[in-house]
């Protein structure tokens, strides 16, 4: 009888089912993991945790994305100085080649033969002064393809990471929005 009466002078009321305000509410919501009030007012607890937890994943995604863009950016760069190599030991090959072919007119005692050789010889100098400019322009052709890929990197590299929260933030919130 005791623990009938203390039911009786409690002074508030008892709800069974759920009130019509909860109804809203839980309507409004409309995630079928939140059936209760105890589960809105758990999810209110536990959403700034879990939006921390999304925003330091999204962070620790991006930094690893930052880290393998700075991996391709070494890679490109090491790449481009093995063109840059393999190109100019190709042009120092012809040059020596070239070089190697120049023709000496002292050798020659007969005067006409001495002349024609100086001719000969001038000009040779001449193509192997031509084909120096050449390369240089071959060497630069071979790196610009590379430098614009770099800098493009580059470029991206510095502006990820220098709004990284931002973009995280970013990132998440669209499933921000959906909860």
């Amino acid at each position: 009888m005791t623990q009938n009466s203390t039911e009786q002078n409690s002074s508030s009321a008892k709800i069974y089912g759920q009130s019509g305000a909860l109804k809203d509410l839980l309507r409004k919501i409309a995630d079928p993991k939140i059936n209760t009030l105890e589960d809105a007012l758990q999810f209110r607890k536990n959403y700034s945790n879990a939006r921390r937890k999304m925003l330091a994943d999204s962070v620790a995604e991006i930094k690893l994305q930052v880290s393998k863009m700075v991996t391709e950016l070494n890679q490109l760069k090491h790449q481009r100085d093995e063109a840059i190599k393999s190109k100019s030991e190709e042009q120092n090959q012809t040059i020596a080649r070239l070089e190697g072919e120049l023709t000496d007119p002292h050798q020659w005692r007969n005067f006409f033969a001495a002349f024609y050789f100086k001719i000969k010889r001038w000009a040779q100098e001449n193509k192997i002064k031509k084909y120096r400019i050449k390369s240089q322009k071959h060497i630069n052709a071979v790196t610009s393809s590379y430098a614009k890929r770099i800098a493009s990197m580059a470029d991206k590299i510095n502006k990820t990471s220098g709004s990284i929260q931002a973009l995280a933030e970013e990132r998440i919130s669209h499933e921000l929005r959906k909860v």
